[in-house]
């Protein structure tokens, strides 16, 4: 590696190697979500709108089991009245 430059990026990441560490896991994460996103989008269309909006608030958004009941009676409520 002499001459290349190289050789100073490695001794940084054998310094470091919690960081690299840090890196692996914010990759995996990444990629889990990417994945998840993909497949999301492939699977959504067989869903009613509703159901996949419950779907999305509370297992991806966290949001609790009432409040999505209530965000989506509110937005049942102004569809109806309109």
């Amino acid at each position: 590696m002499r001459g290349t430059g190289l050789s100073a990026v490695w001794e940084l990441l054998q310094e470091s190697p919690q960081r690299s560490e840090d890196m692996t896991a914010i990759w995996q994460r990444e990629r889990r979500q990417e994945l998840f996103r993909y497949a999301a989008t492939q699977v959504k269309d067989h869903f009613a709108e509703d159901s996949w909006q419950a779907f999305w608030m509370t297992a991806v958004e966290g949001a609790s089991v009432n409040e999505g009941l209530r965000q989506l009676e509110v937005r049942f409520e102004n569809d109806w009245n309109q």
